[in-house]
């Protein structure tokens, strides 16, 4: 009979489980899913009200926020020859959804992750909460830090380069909308994830996880694997140099990630 209670308790704390976080989901589809409607088939328009210049949104799929975001792309990151273009018959509608997504998906991350903290929170340790706690705010910074410098650095570089070489090659410079919106949106994420590196080892050391010496032990196999995964998320076709730059970057992450360890290991 005690068994029998037993797996009854467990079974309803498996089911109060999935409801907190059925909740949780929908607390965040829906101001998640509201946005991306919004910024797929709204934009702004210029009004004036009292003699006061307003903008005010209006529904325009065909010049949508999503759109805009595209063209702003476009005009920045390329180089003044080179040009998107609609290859297949989607590209143009899913180009715009990607960047809709995606700015809904930027506005609401705050809200993630702190619903995914609050929902996580009862199983962790009272250090790994306190952790997560202080290293949540500097994570979000260090995302946003790898995504500008993607976006301001890294993305025109190579689109300069290609540049070039369409030249030399004498092949007009276009590149197909969907394959530039998920060559930008790939990098920029990879970049994100990778500025994660101190503010994740920091937490480790901090939370009791993993001590700062095992990073200082092992800084040479990180080295090693840095410019591995420079080479695997580098474009190629740079002469190295791209490579080098990304391996020397992300060194330089794991070095700032060594200090932080070392000093949240001595506030532990």
């Amino acid at each position: 009979m005690a068994k029998k209670d037993i797996g009854n308790d467990g079974g309803y704390r498996y089911l109060a489980i999935l409801d907190e976080a059925r909740g949780r989901i929908i607390k965040v589809l829906v101001p998640f899913l509201a946005l991306f409607f919004f910024a797929f088939a709204f934009s702004a328009k210029a009004g004036v009200l009292f003699g006061i210049r307003i903008y005010y949104p209006y529904f325009d799929i065909f010049s949508s926020f999503g759109i805009k975001a595209v063209a702003f792309l476009e005009s920045y990151l390329l180089p003044g020859g080179m040009h998107v273009i609609n290859v297949n018959a989607f590209d143009a509608v899913g180009a715009s959804v990607m960047t809709s997504l995606l700015i809904a998906l930027f506005i609401t991350m705050p809200f993630i992750i702190y619903e995914a903290f609050m929902f996580s929170a009862p199983a962790l340790k009272r250090s790994e909460r306190k952790a997560l706690k202080i290293f949540v705010i500097p994570a979000f910074v260090m995302f946003v830090l790898g995504v500008v410098f993607s976006f301001f650095v890294f993305l025109p570089l190579v689109f300069g380069i290609f540049y070039n070489f369409m030249v030399g090659m004498h092949i007009e410079p276009y590149l197909g909308v969907r394959s530039f919106i998920n060559t930008v949106f790939a990098f920029m994420l990879a970049f994100g994830i990778s500025f994660e590196l101190p503010v994740f080892m920091a937490g480790t050391s901090y939370a009791g996880v993993v001590d700062s010496r095992v990073y200082f032990d092992n800084w040479r196999y990180a080295v090693v694997g840095a410019f591995f995964i420079a080479l695997l998320i580098s474009p190629g076709a740079t002469g190295g140099l791209i490579e080098l730059g990304l391996g020397l970057l992300l060194s330089g992450l794991y070095a700032i990630g060594l200090v932080a360890a070392k000093f949240a290991d001595r506030n532990h």
